[in-house]
Formats: structure tokens, sequence, C-alpha cells
């Protein structure tokens, strides 16, 4: 493993050790978000001790699709959040539309498979509603093919998360490519933890704190290794 890597991993072992030591039976939600995290990093440490440190993208089936989809989608997303912004503002569809186009690539890049295949489903459902808006602005047939590909593509590597977890096992997928499963799954756990804010406040406030564990701190401001920045 590279040092960023190693980093994610550190975090994980912290984050782990916190979960199993702290309760979050006020939320459900948390507590399914929390069995998935610890899920995936358990994954983590059985390819580490497999060897199976093999970091080449394309060893990683539904990487390489996600990645594909990610790189084409701002050709919608760009032309649809112009659509949205030169809607009406009595338009009733265009605070839903706002809402879908303005999404980030940070964003989509923190989704799990699952709910990432649903938001693109719903923007190449708006692609195909607002088709004629669109054609101004160069946003073809042709192209939307291309989309709808990448997106067939990437949605045939989808199954539910647990279904997923357990597919790593049997194809030995890289570390790193479970490594990004991880991480995804904190990012949904971060999500789940926020109501804690106001349900047990130190509880949240310690669970920061194992989410920071991996970052460089200190000195200079170093570039995000990855691990996440846990949340805000």
């Amino acid at each position: 493993m590279d040092k960023a890597q190693e980093n994610q991993n550190r975090m994980g072992g912290i984050l782990d050790a916190f979960l199993e030591t702290h309760s979050l039976t006020a939320s459900a939600v948390a507590v399914a978000e929390a069995a998935d995290v610890r899920a995936a990093y358990a994954l983590v440490q059985t390819s580490i001790g497999q060897g199976t440190t093999d970091t080449r993208e394309n060893t990683d089936d539904a990487g390489t699709a996600e990645t594909r989809l990610l790189r084409v989608l701002p050709a919608l997303l760009g032309s649809l959040r112009s659509v949205a912004r030169k809607l009406p503002l009595t338009d009733a569809a265009r605070p839903a539309l706002l809402a879908r186009a303005t999404i980030s690539g940070q964003q989509l890049r923190k989704l799990r498979p699952g709910p990432l295949r649903e938001v693109v489903q719903h923007l190449l459902e708006e692609a195909i509603t607002h088709k004629i808006a669109l054609a101004k602005y160069g946003y073809s047939p042709a192209v939307h093919a291309v989309l709808t590909k990448a997106f067939d593509d990437f949605a045939a590597t989808v199954g539910t998360t647990k279904g997923l977890l357990n597919d790593n096992v049997g194809v030995s997928r890289s570390t790193a490519a479970l490594l990004r499963d991880f991480l995804k799954q904190c990012y949904e756990l971060d999500d789940a933890l926020q109501i804690f804010r106001v349900l047990d406040e130190p509880l949240y406030q310690a669970y920061r704190q194992a989410r920071k564990v991996g970052k460089s701190g200190g000195g200079k401001k170093k570039k995000d290794d990855g691990a996440g920045p846990g949340p805000a």
C-alpha cells in the first residue's frame, strides 16, 4: 500500500475500535451504517492478509465502469443546470431539477453504488424530459446514447450493499478497491452520525476524532490523502 492507503487503513482500525465500543442504538440507521463500515473494513483486513494489494484500476471492473460514468456525466449536468436556472421561478419542475442538476462531482464520488445508480437514472430521465431545451446545448440523441451506455455498464455491476460486500470475498478484489468501498461506507456513516450532534455531543466529537485519524497534521497543509474529511 502507498502512504495514503496506509493512512486510510489506520483510520479504519481506529474507527472499527470506536464502533465496537460505542453504542449507536439511538439511531437505527446509524447502527446499520456502522455495521456496513465494519464489514467493509474487515474485508480490507482480509485482503491485506492475503497479500492482494494490486492497486491497478483495471483490476476492478466496477471501479472502471464507475470512473467512466463519472467522466462523461458532466456532459449532461452542465447543460441541465443551465436549463434549470433558466426555467421560470413559477415552474413547478424547477426546484427538483435544480436540486438534481447541481450535485457536485465530489458528492457523486462519495455515493455508494446503489444510490449513485439511482441518482444517475433520475438525471437521465430529466434529460429525456428536457430534450428539446438540451438540444440547444448540443446534447443530442447520440450524446445521450453515450451516457446511457456508460450508465448501463455501471448499473450492471451494482448489487445491494450486502451483496457487494459478499461478492468481494469470492473475487479477491484488490486492497485499493476494497479501501474505496470502505471509504464510501464511511461517508454514509458520517451523514447518519450527524444526529448525534444533538443526541450525544460527546459521542459525536469522539467519532470525529476517530474519523480524522490517518490525516496528516501539523506543519504545512498537505494534499488530502483520501481518508476523507470526516463529518464537518
